[in-house]
């Protein structure tokens, strides 16, 4: 039997300091943290894929929101999709997506 290492938490660099996104995100979604675009790519499924951007600052200044959404490599309309937060957080995000029967 093989085991596997568990994935170290994401870092999403804050101003000043770091904020790690938990583990629990990885290991409850998964996701993918790409720094250099400030993205964060929930897969849904393996043909529901979600990307999301971080703003600078996050969660302290920035926000997170909804920039595509592609359903067997198509683009679905993201406009239907808002969470019922005025603004949500990563978490508020994901299990919206999640449990989005749009997806």
């Amino acid at each position: 039997m093989h085991t596997f290492p568990i994935p170290s938490p994401i870092d999403i660099p804050t101003d000043p300091g770091q904020t790690l996104l938990s583990l629990a995100y990885c290991q409850r979604f998964a996701i993918d943290w790409r720094p250099g675009q400030r993205l964060l790519v929930f897969l849904k499924t393996a043909s529901r894929v979600c990307n999301l951007g971080v703003e600078e600052g996050y969660p302290s200044k920035g926000t997170a929101t909804l920039i595509s959404v592609r359903r067997d490599g198509e683009l679905v309309d993201n406009a239907v999709l808002q969470p019922p937060q005025k603004t949500p957080s990563l978490t508020e995000w994901l299990e919206f997506l999640s449990s989005s029967p749009y997806i």
